[in-house]
């Protein structure tokens, strides 16, 4: 009896021992998937908690072009199609044209082919034109009292009448505009000056030997000479 008792208190005692070692080593299993599990979850928070700042500075700029410049503020298109739209705003003429012009440049009933520019001004100093025909002196022109003065082989509107047939009836002009220069000490110097204009004449208008463009000013200097179409007639630009 006694052995049976002691048996079966070896036997407990056996099975108690094997039961704490399976369950020591569940134990043990379930501490290293939680330790996993745990490690897993750290890793995901620190990935997850990372700051936007820190992702824009490993972020590369974008760079425009071979130069490797880098590219800011708005597209290049964006500015051009902005400029487009703005439309420049046309500044007044209210120099006459059309009919009012052809009423303001009639003279005689002949309309005249030029206006006069907006600075016309009659100058305060005397110029003189010295006609030559070959080396004879012809009389001598006075451009005083008005602010422009018409060359032509039309004898009701011209100032200065040209008879060769090789000139037109309005051939040129010329025109005394006011010019302000401003100097290094802010103040504005104001002069009048003439200038020379031909009116798409037939055969043209020469400065100094050389054919002038139509319908365009050119500065006249003392000692400057002037032909008109063919002729011969030479007429030298002086001043007072």
């Amino acid at each position: 009896y006694q052995r049976r008792v002691h048996g079966d208190i070896y036997m407990a005692k056996k099975t108690k021992r094997a039961r704490s070692s399976s369950s020591s080593s569940e134990r043990s299993k379930s501490r290293s998937r939680d330790r996993h599990r745990r490690r897993k979850h750290r890793e995901r928070s620190l990935s997850s908690s990372k700051s936007p700042s820190h992702e824009s500075k490993n972020r590369k700029r974008p760079i425009d072009g071979p130069k490797g410049r880098e590219k800011w503020g708005r597209d290049d298109r964006e500015k051009s199609e902005e400029k487009k739209e703005q439309v420049k705003k046309e500044l007044p003429n209210f120099e006459p044209s059309g009919i009012l012009a052809e009423y303001y440049n009639t003279e005689s009933g002949i309309v005249r082919k030029f206006t006069e520019p907006t600075d016309a001004k009659v100058p305060s100093i005397q110029w003189f034109i010295f006609p030559f025909k070959g080396e004879d002196q012809l009389p001598t022109i006075h451009l005083q009292g008005q602010s422009s003065f018409l060359f032509g082989r039309e004898d009701q509107i011209a100032n200065i009448l040209l008879e060769n047939t090789s000139c037109s009836a309005q051939h040129a002009v010329i025109q005394f505009r006011e010019v302000k220069k401003f100097k290094d000490d802010g103040t504005v110097q104001t002069s009048v000056k003439p200038y020379l204009m031909d009116l798409e004449s037939a055969n043209g208008t020469f400065l100094n030997g050389k054919k002038i463009e139509a319908a365009r000013y050119y500065e006249l200097f003392p000692k400057d000479i002037v032909r008109f179409g063919l002729s011969m007639r030479d007429y030298v630009i002086m001043k007072e």
